[in-house]
């Protein structure tokens, strides 16, 4: 946590890799929102490598803001044995101007051979997908997302106004009420 906080607050002023060495369980919300133009990567010290929730709740994993963020060599399972009612990881771009609508800093995530499972949401009135994708860009490469429940996009819930680039990826046995494997709103490429 202290490596994504200082990569927050631009303690470095460059790019950044967060190598991790053993599996472990994240315990709190990290939320990644460094909006200088750098990209901070996390990366599986082997490809079975694997990030686990310890948390439940409304929680996403990861909350990424406006960031770069690539995630390489990992598998990030949703396994929590309580109540889960949010996304694994949430990407949104930062939003002002005059109405707040207006897109100031674009998330840009990338996902390389990362396997997303087993995220499943209890209950949830709101459209929220394994990933959720708002005003932003993803994308993802040689990847697996597998396993995983939500109210809609079971593996990927695509919001409005993104670009979202999938190539030799599998989505397989995801679940939801509407776009088991992925849900996509509209101005989205």
């Amino acid at each position: 946590y202290m490596a994504v906080n200082e990569f927050n607050n631009n303690t470095f002023g460059m790019d950044c890799i967060i190598r991790i060495m053993n599996d472990f369980a994240i315990t709190a919300p990290i939320t990644i929102n460094n909006t200088n133009g750098t990209t901070l990567t996390i990366k599986g010290m082997t490809e079975d490598t694997t990030l686990t929730r310890g948390i439940g709740g409304e929680n996403a994993l990861f909350n990424i803001a406006g960031a770069n963020v690539v995630f390489e060599d990992i598998i990030i399972d949703g396994t929590y044995s309580g109540e889960v009612n949010s996304s694994m990881i949430q990407i949104n771009s930062i939003l002002g101007g005059p109405d707040g609508k207006d897109v100031i800093n674009e998330a840009n995530v990338e996902f390389n051979n990362v396997v997303l499972q087993n995220n499943k949401m209890i209950q949830s009135e709101a459209l929220i997908g394994t990933i959720f994708i708002d005003k932003s860009s993803v994308s993802m490469n040689e990847c697996e997302i597998k396993g995983n429940v939500a109210s809609a996009g079971g593996a990927i819930l695509i919001d409005t106004d993104n670009t979202v680039t999938i190539t030799d990826s599998i989505i397989t046995g995801n679940r939801a009420f509407d776009g088991g494997g992925i849900w996509c709103g509209i101005g989205n490429t």
